[in-house]
């Protein structure tokens, strides 16, 4: 199977110079119809291995960086908890459910990642290919593709690909630097996760001891003379703030000379109360609002391909655990992980097919 794109993910925090009350200010949720958007543009929704598959000392799978350090660690979880179970979507039957789902919701796309250490569970070549974890993820394509779903590979189309795609992946890492003046330049879209904004400003840059947040050389806040930038979530870090996606965009559309666009992941979070929780008008509300700023850059020019819902599913949310959820669709972590759409997931059912809906 040939791959004809390469992702190329750009994670950006974005600087505000506006001042948005912590109260929202309007109580009406934006009207969008899908003919808002270009016809070929493609909803989808996301997910993250380690966050839903759990199985995770099964079938000859590796440890990862996650399994040691939530498993070793378990203080360093809000709930003590980490991903051996997570959404149990490893299993046949949960992978074909999670699938059908996604179809039915009415999402034309899914993105979805690999886990190194079912692949490779020693961590090379060296120690094998685990034949269960390919065995995994060509399940998953042809469950997609029995859906009707696309399936684009990153990175592929600069190999000569006999077998499946997943094949070529394994290698990457050992011949990236060899391949890196080819791939410069070559990138098919620029794919951007956008959850909040934040203000910023110009500090000293560290001369020892540089950390992921001191590298900027910029101290970064979420509120400005007392004020937040907007409300907040389930999670402290989420302030909303819609019209920061639509301002993003658009500096990727004049920074990098117009490229074809992805929004990877957008989504708010509701804090586990230990109740099921379906009626989550707040995602809805989040997602019209953040929507309505993609349509607006679309108006201005940008070239906007797809938006992808985070996430499908409640997850292990990493440091947080299963104390943060983020699905579409509520997960019974006590019950078997028993799958049941929440509102947001009709809406989006309505939105995507309205002729359907009615």
């Amino acid at each position: 199977m040939r791959g004809k794109y390469l992702c190329l993910l750009v994670l950006i925090v974005l600087a505000s110079n506006e001042v948005l009350a912590a109260k929202n200010n309007s109580s009406t949720t934006p009207k969008l119809r899908r003919s808002d958007f270009p016809e070929d543009f493609i909803f989808g929704s996301a997910t993250s291995a380690y966050q839903i598959e759990g199985a995770a000392h099964q079938d000859g799978r590796g440890p990862s960086i996650w399994d040691t350090y939530s498993e070793k660690y378990p203080e360093k979880i809000k709930d003590g908890s980490n991903g051996s179970v997570a959404a149990d979507s490893y299993h046949l039957t949960r992978l074909q459910e999670d699938v059908a789902l996604l179809h039915q919701i009415g999402f034309n796309a899914y993105r979805f990642s690999i886990s190194w250490s079912r692949i490779l569970p020693r961590g090379n070549l060296k120690g094998g290919i685990n034949q269960a974890g390919i065995d995994y993820y060509n399940n998953l394509i042809n469950e997609l593709l029995s859906k009707g779903k696309k399936i684009r590979h990153p990175v592929c189309r600069y190999y000569k690909v006999t077998l499946s795609c997943l094949t070529v992946f394994f290698v990457i890492n050992l011949v990236f630097y060899t391949c890196s003046k080819m791939l410069k330049g070559s990138s098919d879209f620029i794919g951007i996760n956008y959850y909040s904004s934040a203000y910023a400003k110009d500090v000293p840059c560290p001369t020892e001891y540089v950390t992921l947040f001191s590298d900027p050389c910029a101290s970064v806040t979420g509120e400005r003379e007392g004020v937040p930038i907007g409300p907040k979530a389930g999670s402290d870090w989420l302030l909303i703030y819609p019209k920061g996606i639509r301002d993003l965009i658009l500096y990727a559309k004049y920074k990098f000379k117009d490229p074809v666009i992805y929004i990877t992941e957008n989504g708010r979070d509701e804090i586990d109360t230990g109740k099921r929780f379906l009626k989550d008008g707040d995602r809805i509300d989040f997602y019209a609002r953040h929507l309505e700023m993609v349509k607006d850059a679309i108006s201005i020019g940008a070239n906007m391909k797809g938006f992808f819902a985070w996430s499908l599913l409640d997850n292990f949310e990493w440091a947080a655990g299963y104390t943060a959820r983020f699905g579409i669709v509520y997960v019974d972590f006590k019950d078997g992980c028993k799958r049941y759409p929440k509102k947001s997931a009709d809406w989006f059912k309505k939105f995507l097919n309205p002729k359907k809906s009615n």
